[in-house]
């Protein structure tokens, strides 16, 4: 029996390694490509968020108008919930994928809901809430899984392609809102935001499904742990028997 113990505990110990080492991502170009393709995808992210940003003292106008400070107190609601947006951000550990494909998502349901913004005061300021709560966590969930992607590697580069590509995603969002309100006008901002900012989620589902999948796949093809615990065990406790012999 005690050798049976012995043979399982070598054996859940080796799946636990594997289990762990299919949960880190791995060293060399593999991670920094997906880290490099996250970074692109929030970049997009960030071109439909800021280009619906660019744009908000317009675009919740009609809500502002019922606050005591008008745009100016709308601009402090917003600021306020990115606060708690961060805030949020900074409790989630470990691998933050699926907390920012939530966030992405939540940013794009706002983006659409903008241009029921004028219905009512009320509506108008918790879509805007909502808005900068989601979007406030964008910024350091991204980070974090771009940066644990990277490994400690590549950590380094990571580290110096974030603020560029976000920075291009808020420049070149920017420039497209102004391109679209002189031609049409603030009204399909929001919708075409949240296209922009729903692509880019889809993208982060796409990558969170095959790193769950590369976490899936050791243990579908990896060695039977279960067996070599049998065996192991068998062994040795058929070491501590004693043979039988014909003597009484």
């Amino acid at each position: 029996a005690a050798g049976v113990g012995v043979g399982v505990e070598r054996g859940g110990t080796g799946g636990s390694r594997a289990a762990e080492a299919a949960a880190t991502p791995r060293a060399g170009g593999t991670g920094m490509r997906r880290a490099l393709v996250l970074a692109v995808l929030v970049a997009l992210l960030l071109v439909g968020h800021y280009g619906a940003y660019t744009f908000l003292t317009r675009l919740a106008a009609a809500p502002a108008e019922a606050l005591p400070g008008g745009v100016a107190t709308m601009l402090l609601v917003f600021g306020a919930a990115s606060t708690i947006g961060i805030a949020l951000a900074g409790r989630v550990r470990g691998s933050t994928l699926g907390a920012l494909a939530v966030s992405a998502a939540v940013t794009a349901a706002a983006l659409v809901a903008l241009p029921f913004a004028p219905v009512h005061p009320v509506i108008g300021i918790a879509v805007v809430a909502v808005w900068a709560i989601a979007s406030g966590a964008l910024p350091p969930l991204a980070q974090s899984e771009i940066l644990r992607l990277a490994g400690p590697e590549h950590r380094g580069t990571a580290g110096a392609l974030i603020p560029v590509l976000f920075n291009l995603g808020v420049a070149v969002g920017a420039a497209l809102a102004s391109v679209v309100v002189g031609t049409a006008g603030v009204a399909p901002l929001g919708p075409l935001a949240a296209a922009v900012v729903g692509a880019a989620t889809l993208g982060i589902l796409v990558v969170r499904a095959a790193a769950s999948a590369r976490v899936r796949r050791p243990a579908a093809t990896g060695p039977d742990t279960s067996r070599t615990a049998r065996a192991q065990g068998s062994a040795v406790s058929g070491s501590g028997q004693t043979p039988r012999t014909g003597r009484g």
